[in-house]
């Protein structure tokens, strides 16, 4: 029986769920795919997203009017016209800057109004946002950006510094780690801040990223960059990594998303990139990542897309099988549409 494939597609590329991979290619810089999102949710354009975050179910989370609401979307939730399951408004949240979660699902809100003046707070629920709330942390100062890793460490960043704070912390505890002055070398305004799994802390700081070791605190200078024409970076607003530690940034300049290695340093190209084929660009976007690299961010400015992992593990189902030509025929046909 002779097969044809009614798609011409090369030996070398693979549609998988995820999008083009390209096999055996050479320069990183090259795999760069495009496609729809798998769910879109709308976003109020006269009190848009301020912040958003995606659970390794699906559930998304969107910090909204000017942070003082946060609508919590079930896994499923995909369409205009899909409600919240869940309103979070004060005293949960007031005037909220950023939201995180870490791998057990924990919410972590990020107000820069502590319960004194001069003070910043994180309120920490269970995952969905159910519940009494289970502790909230106290920073001196105010903060605007969060990062949270799985296992519960909390970042805080705001002008030029950065306070990490152990798994668990609550009330006015002693961070852990407090990166400042000109030896740490910060932006005088973090854009967002992360944490892999391994504890080094990464720092978005316009076209380039800053990469501390472990541990590092005081004026310690960062132990890497990653920076230069080959990164492609123009102006990172957003940063989150996934759970093999790959870091992901919005690109706001050029409209894409961009994943670099975690242990790849310099002016490296990204792993991957996601064009946003087309999509209405905004003069400002957001974006965070799930364990498996689902990712959620800005698509327009009335809409959010949920795309799929940049990273599949394996292909979807060829689309549309048809075959002519009678059963008992020694030559048939067979067409198809190749993998989404």
């Amino acid at each position: 029986m002779r097969i044809r494939n009614a798609v011409a597609v090369t030996a070398a590329a693979v549609m998988t769920a995820g999008g083009l991979v390209l096999a055996g290619s050479g320069a990183a810089s090259a795999d760069t795919v495009g496609y729809k999102p798998d769910r879109t949710l709308a976003d109020d354009e006269f009190a848009p997203s301020v912040a958003l975050e995606i659970a390794d179910d699906g559930t998304v989370y969107a910090l909204r009017h000017d942070g003082w609401q946060l609508d919590v979307f079930g896994p499923q939730a995909d369409g205009k016209k899909a409600k919240p399951v869940r309103k979070l408004q004060y005293p949960i949240t007031e005037a909220a800057t950023d939201i995180a979660l870490d791998g057990r699902g924990r919410l972590y809100i990020l107000d820069p109004h502590g319960p004194t003046t001069g003070t910043s707070k994180v309120t920490v629920l269970r995952p969905g946002g159910k519940g009494p709330v289970l502790r909230r942390l106290v920073v001196p100062g105010e903060w605007t950006r969060l990062g949270v890793s799985a296992a519960g460490h909390v970042a805080v960043a705001g002008a030029s510094a950065v306070r990490v704070y152990a798994p668990g912390a609550a009330g006015s505890t002693t961070p852990s780690q407090v990166l400042a002055g000109s030896g740490a070398r910060l932006p005088e305004e973090v854009s967002d801040v992360a944490l892999t799994s391994d504890g080094r802390l990464w720092v978005a700081d316009e076209a380039k990223l800053l990469v501390y070791a472990r541990g590092a605190t005081g004026e310690t200078a960062p132990a890497a960059t990653v920076a230069g024409s080959r990164t492609g970076l123009s102006w990172v607003n957003n940063l989150d990594v996934d759970a093999k530690n790959r870091v992901y940034v919005e690109d706001s300049h050029v409209d894409a998303i961009k994943a670099f290695s975690s242990t790849s340093y310099g002016n490296v190209a990204p792993i991957r990139t996601l064009s946003y084929d087309g999509a209405y660009p905004v003069s400002w976007a957001l974006l965070a990542v799930n364990a498996r690299g689902d990712m959620v961010t800005k698509r327009t400015e009335s809409t959010l897309g949920i795309y799929r992992t940049l990273f599949p593990t394996r292909p979807s189902v060829v689309r549309s099988v048809r075959v002519s030509g009678k059963a008992a025929a020694k030559k048939r046909t067979v067409r198809w549409k190749r993998p989404a």
